[in-house]
């Protein structure tokens, strides 16, 4: 009888541990982008071309449409600054259920290949929450274990307020977040569009109306070498390709014209990168330094300094990336044929 007793309050406890959790997770947690990027995920089957890397990732390449001009399948998949781990992570779940053709890897050139795999450890519970169940899942564990408060609080001390409670509520129950269409991660920032297919873009402010410039002081990013912590993370992610005869390849996170105006070292900065790629066999183009991308580079089209660029300007972009992969060999241009074919056939 005692045992009984004791089963029905574990029962309870646990009954009462999960409806807090969801509540809470209901009335705390922002909604935000990788929220639904997981649920996405999902859906997905086999995936012709991954376009993997960080926030710029996310909202740089329309995913949805470029697959319809390929006659592929293709999903974005960034999240808010990811690192070389965080991308190995992310990718090793992706693969777990799914073959995947081409993995695009965002590559941002003051960034990528800089954040060690220590840093940002408050965005590996961010990873962790939108990550199956798995061996990949796992890695992210001892990161989990190193998390102090202040880790938490940096990230959380930016946007949230408890006051804001009412707000998330709100936003939550319109029908853009429902449906995925529009994600306000905070009522203060800008939202962001749902364009399908993982791909999340920001929309044109007023501040930003055309004409507008970037203010950017002359500056030079960190000369020394890539550390090796990342060239190990890149050499295990082309591994990693290679045995599932997945293409690696990157592409350089285009820039505002006044970035790369004031960008003293750009020039060493690209050359480091490429000697790093290019010792590991992992294919690398700058659209920064190609004649046909320069129409994208206006300041107005972005954001921000970074290179977060703005809807719908994406949509040329994406467009040229049709094709760079086309013409430079990194698609299976066979199972696009194929599928044209049988369109026809219909």
């Amino acid at each position: 009888m005692r045992n009984s007793k004791n089963y029905i309050r574990a029962i309870a406890f646990l009954a009462v541990v999960v409806i807090l959790n969801a509540l809470m997770d209901y009335v705390m947690l922002h909604p935000y982008y990788t929220q639904n990027l997981e649920r996405d995920l999902k859906k997905q089957g086999d995936i012709d071309i991954l376009f993997l890397g960080d926030s710029l990732t996310a909202s740089l390449y329309n995913s949805d449409l470029i697959g319809k001009e390929l006659g592929l399948t293709a999903f974005a998949m960034g999240f808010a600054s990811a690192n070389l781990e965080t991308c190995s992570i992310a990718l090793e779940d992706a693969m777990r259920t799914r073959n995947i053709g081409t993995v695009v890897l965002g590559w941002d050139l003051r960034d990528s290949g800089r954040e060690l795999p220590s840093e940002q450890k408050s965005y590996y519970a961010e990873i962790f929450a939108n990550t199956s169940f798995s061996k990949a899942k796992a890695r992210i564990i001892p990161h989990l274990m190193n998390l102090r408060y202040t880790d938490v609080l940096q990230i959380w001390s930016g946007y949230f307020d408890p006051r804001d409670i009412i707000e998330v509520v709100k936003v939550k129950n319109t029908p853009e977040y429902k449906r995925g269409d529009v994600v306000i991660w905070h009522p203060d920032r800008q939202p962001r569009k749902y364009l399908g297919q993982g791909c999340y873009a920001y929309l044109m402010t007023e501040d930003r109306a055309d004409g507008a410039k970037l203010e950017v002081p002359p500056f030079n990013s960190d000369s020394s070498d890539i550390p090796e912590e990342n060239v190990e993370l890149l050499r295990k992610m082309k591994e990693m390709c290679d045995r599932r005869g997945t293409r690696l390849m990157a592409i350089a996170s285009p820039q505002p014209q006044s970035v790369l105006e004031s960008w003293g070292n750009y020039d060493d900065a690209l050359a480091r990168t490429r000697r790093v790629l290019d010792g590991l066999g992992i294919g690398f183009i700058d659209t920064n330094r190609i004649e046909d991308f320069a129409e994208f580079q206006k300041d107005e089209y972005f954001r921000d300094i970074w290179g977060h660029m703005f809807y719908p300007q994406i949509d040329g972009y994406s467009k040229k990336i049709c094709g760079i992969l086309k013409e430079g060999g990194y698609l299976d241009t066979k199972k696009a044929d194929e599928k044209n074919e049988k369109e026809k056939e219909r």
